[in-house]
């Protein structure tokens, strides 16, 4: 949340410039999703963890997501 630390450095501080990437993140959860359908193993959160991220700028850091559902119509 921006202005929750006072520290610069925090990509809410700084407009959510990535330290890790949306893009970065969307890339490693659609990986975890390729392996659990290989092993038959069910990861519902993954699976909404990419519906939610793919919808959001890739060149946001990944903590963007808080702002994102805040903001996010109902």
């Amino acid at each position: 949340m921006p202005g929750a630390l006072d520290n610069s450095a925090l990509p809410s501080s700084n407009d959510y410039v990535p330290g890790f990437p949306v893009g970065l993140l969307l890339k490693d959860l659609r990986l975890a999703l390729s392996a659990s359908e290989q092993s038959r193993a069910a990861l519902p959160s993954g699976r909404l963890a990419v519906e939610l991220y793919s919808q959001m700028d890739s060149n946001k850091d990944f903590s963007y997501i808080y702002q994102f559902l805040m903001h996010k119509p109902k």
